[in-house]
Parts: structure tokens; sequence; C-alpha cells
């Protein structure tokens, strides 16, 4: 069953916060649990009503998937493995802050990160290319919380995203230009993947 993320996060914050209570009953402090659960709870909600702020600022219409710290999509490059690849890496590139952690052709797959700021620890990206014909290559972008287990990243990983489909949308149209010029291109078509919430990996 789905949990509305207003209740869902500021338990899980209250429970965990309920843990530390459990030394003070050594204390005979018995309503210490509670008192914690509270403050828990308290500051889930606050947590997670900045990061809904945070979000909608990159998009205001967010859907329920978007406030998640991880997001995916599928990018459809008709033109050749190796050139999908070049896609990829120019694309991390384009990134503010962001490095290239590994880069394997043989699997098909390029990640990167981008650095700690004061509004995020850090986003974990990764693209992951399979070849569908020769001239057509499937490419699928994730990127999440460097957190492990994050609740919320303030909408960095959805920032992100959103900055990678800009400049591939940007890219197509630059390709456009050239193929009317009488030039070969690479046409980029850029579709959000649905994903059910039982789908998504929270971290």
């Amino acid at each position: 069953m789905k949990i509305n993320r207003y209740i869902k996060n500021p338990l899980i914050f209250g429970l965990s916060c309920s843990l530390v209570g459990l030394l003070y009953l050594y204390y005979g402090i018995f309503d210490s649990i509670l008192l914690f659960f509270v403050f828990g709870a308290f500051h889930g909600a606050i947590v997670q009503l900045y990061s809904d702020y945070k979000t909608r600022k990159v998009k205001l219409d967010a859907n329920e998937t978007e406030f998640l710290p991880r997001q995916q999509a599928i990018i459809t490059a008709l033109c050749s493995f190796d050139e999908a690849m070049k896609v990829c890496l120019a694309a991390v590139k384009s990134l503010k802050n962001c490095k290239r952690n590994r880069f394997d052709r043989d699997i098909g797959l390029v990640t990167a990160k981008t650095g700690i700021t004061w509004n995020s620890s850090g986003t974990k990206i990764e693209f992951k290319l399979r070849t569908i014909t020769e001239n057509a290559t499937e490419i699928e972008i994730s990127t999440k919380c460097s957190t492990r287990r994050a609740l919320v990243d303030n909408g960095e990983s959805l920032k992100i995203m959103e900055s990678l489909k800009d400049y591939f949308f940007k890219e197509n149209e630059a390709i456009n230009r050239r193929r009317l010029s009488g030039s070969s291109g690479i046409p980029i078509n850029v579709k959000a993947k649905e994903f059910e919430e039982s789908r998504v990996r929270v971290g």
C-alpha cells in the first residue's frame, strides 16, 4: 500500500530517534521514547517540507515520483553505440561540479558523481547503453543521492535529470540544424520512463 511521504518519512525519522530514547530507560525516564519520537517526527516533517520546496523550485508541477531521491529516464539515440557513448560523456562534462568515475565501453556503462554542496551530499549519475540496431541505441539514465537510503535529497536528483534532458534536447536541435544543412546527425528522442513507487529503490 502506498503511504504518503508526509506520513512515511516523519514516521521513519520518529522511530529512528525513539531508539535513542531507549538509552534513557536506564535512568527511569519512561516517557523518553515518546519524547524522542515526537522530536524525530517533527524534524522529519520539516526536512520533507524543505525538500518539497526545493523540488518545486526545479519543477513546479512535479509529480509524486519526482519528489523521490532517485530519478530515471530513457533516451533513444538514433545513432551507433560509440556515438551514443560520446554523447553521454559530453553530457557529464556539461554538468557543474561533476566528475566521471567509470567508463566501460564493453558493458555500455558510464558513471559520474557531483560534489558536496550546501544543499546536497552529492548525486550519483549512471548511464546504461544498449544497442537496439546498428543506428539506434537505448540509454537509461539514473540519478540518486550519494547517501545510502536517503529519504529526501532537496530536489537534486530531479535537478540533474532535468539538466541532462535539456542537454540532449539542445543536442537534438543542433543535430537537426546540421541535417537541414545537408550533414548527417544523431537525432535523439528523450522520454521520461514511468516507474511505480514499488519499483523505485530509495537512496
